[in-house]
């Protein structure tokens, strides 16, 4: 069993506070994409330390900016707030494969929440208290993957 498995979702909802409360491990997996900036961060300092040959040194410093990059991207595009304010949600997608059940927020404040759930009836409990919001929920098309542009 891998510590990057999903931990599915528990949420409630503070109706004094408007906010839902999230309870799941999605800090926990920041840590591998915090390792991977660190270790692309070494590689692009690394050929200016050590000789290294100039193509490998190339190779080395592109493959580490652009793990950098990505990882800075997820950094500013994600979040793992456990409480959110039910007027940031602007919109949300959801995802029913053999892998798992996936809902993906979209925040107004440009960020995007993922939340995991075990069993359908727990993904229809939380997009039917969406609906209930007034919060559009449509459904992921088939080749969907991170939403970084909807």
């Amino acid at each position: 069993m891998s510590f990057l498995d999903r931990k599915s979702a528990q949420w409630s909802w503070d109706e004094s506070t408007q906010n839902v409360m999230i309870e799941d491990n999605a800090r926990y997996r920041l840590w591998a994409f915090i390792m991977i900036g660190v270790f692309s961060g070494v590689n692009m300092i690394r050929p200016l330390i050590d000789y290294v040959p100039s193509a490998m040194a190339v190779i080395i410093t592109g493959i580490g900016v652009i793990a950098f990059l990505l990882s800075f991207l997820l950094f500013i595009t994600n979040s793992v707030a456990r409480e959110i304010k039910l007027e940031t949600i602007e919109k949300a997608v959801y995802r029913k494969s053999s892998q798992g059940r996936s809902v993906n927020l979209k925040l107004s404040v440009i960020k995007y929440r993922q939340l995991a759930f075990d069993t359908d009836a727990q993904l229809a409990d939380f997009t039917d208290f969406l609906r209930s919001k007034g919060i559009q929920v449509e459904e992921a098309g088939g080749k969907f993957t991170v939403p970084l542009n909807y």
